[in-house]
């Protein structure tokens, strides 16, 4: 299950994800995100995966993820994203869907944590040139 709240003036887009996590509910996640016509360039988002109980699927769904991911590519260039999580096992998928991601060249800074506020001041540091 998640919930999305969007900060428009602060252009932060904050996902809650709790108990298991699926596929299915990360591309519902991606798809109401992209559907706000605010959300784009410029934006940040923070994916809190902390209360992510137990993650279902493996690097077939990960890899499926970053095909949407992929395909909306448009809706995230120069954005900023923060995954905070705290269980080893939902790091590793956040770490290896960011090293895919980096792979195939989505346009977007991702960054995974272990403490929330870091991951928020993060989101908010300013940063010499472009995002990728």
């Amino acid at each position: 299950m998640y919930d999305l709240k969007l900060d428009h003036g602060r252009k932060l887009a904050t996902a809650t994800f709790t108990g298991r996590l699926t596929y299915d509910e990360q591309v519902s996640y991606l798809a109401e995100l992209v559907t706000q016509t605010v959300y784009g360039p410029g934006w940040r988002t923070l994916v809190d995966l902390s209360a992510v109980e137990e993650v279902v699927g493996g690097t077939t769904d990960v890899n499926a993820l970053l095909g949407v991911t992929d395909s909306m590519r448009h809706r995230f260039e120069n954005v900023r994203v923060a995954v905070f999580a705290t269980r080893e096992d939902v790091l590793d998928m956040a770490r290896t869907y960011d090293a895919l991601r980096q792979a195939v060249g989505v346009p977007f800074v991702l960054e995974v944590f272990q403490d929330r506020v870091a991951a928020e001041k993060w989101l908010f540091e300013e940063e010499s040139g472009t995002l990728h």
